[in-house]
């Protein structure tokens, strides 16, 4: 793909997330998407899944609320000329959107954000990580068709083994099967938040690793159509670089995103 970003250290809330192996990239090869299939891709960004999407054949949605992402999105489905495959909405989540599809695509903000701290739109997933995700698994099952699947990139607190997270699945999608990755191997919860935040927030810290003591980043595709059942799939092996392939990695790629260190 021929994809333009804005940069990491760029300073603008409403900057445009940058492609990294261990995220949107992974998550454009790993699509599960048919010939002339009905797509809605829910915070495009860069618009990298929507535009994955169409080079398959499919008819695209995509919705982001950052106009700056939107016209982003736009100029990068035109580089790799797939623009008349996707309409572009400015909007909320699933708020602009009407009919039904066959997939679903997510890559939400979902790095857990202490109240009052300020980052950029991309990466702000409230206090729990799971904001736009929770109000996505509930609104979804009403836009899905019978057979239809959701897949999404989610990084979740937990217990032990049981991410918060497959919780919210199970809630709303009780009867579907549900394959999911560790995209990096479950970590204890406080040392990240503690290493991210450079000691701030101790109060907020404190109380979040009370409910939780696990971190999970998941890439979760759930089957509608298809009988009850969860299947772990192998934690891919990503390259060893700065900002991709370990937790370590996303500490330094979230404490730059805060304004706390330099690229």
């Amino acid at each position: 793909m021929n994809m333009r970003t804005d940069s990491l250290t760029d300073q603008r809330f409403g900057r445009v997330f940058p492609i990294f192996e261990d995220e949107s990239a992974y998550f454009a090869k790993n699509i599960q998407v048919d010939r002339r299939a009905d797509v809605l891709d829910i915070g495009t960004g860069s618009g990298i899944l929507a535009i994955a999407a169409a080079q398959e054949g499919a008819e695209v949605v995509a919705v982001d609320r950052n106009p700056r992402a939107i016209s982003f999105a736009m100029r990068n489905a035109a580089r790799n000329r797939v623009r008349s495959k996707i309409r572009f909405l400015l909007g909320d989540g699933l708020e602009p959107v009407a009919g039904m599809f066959d997939l679903i695509t997510c890559n939400p903000p979902f790095n857990i954000t202490p109240p009052g701290q300020k980052g950029a739109l991309f990466s702000d997933g409230g206090p729990d990580g799971l904001r736009l995700a929770r109000r996505i698994l509930r609104q979804a099952p009403r836009h899905l068709r019978p057979a239809g699947k959701l897949q999404m990139i989610v990084m979740s607190p937990g217990t032990g083994e049981r991410p918060a997270v497959m919780d919210m699945v199970r809630r709303h999608f009780p009867h579907a099967m549900v394959e999911c990755t560790s995209l990096f191997p479950p970590t204890p919860l406080r040392p990240i938040l503690q290493a991210t935040l450079k000691g701030r927030y101790p109060a907020f810290v404190r109380d979040l690793c009370s409910r939780y003591t696990t971190y999970f980043y998941l890439f979760i595709t759930i089957h509608s159509g298809r009988r009850r059942e969860v299947r772990w799939l192998p934690t891919p092996s990503f390259r060893r670089s700065r900002y991709a392939g370990s937790w370590e990695g996303r500490v330094r790629r979230r404490r730059v995103i805060l304004g706390y260190a330099r690229r």
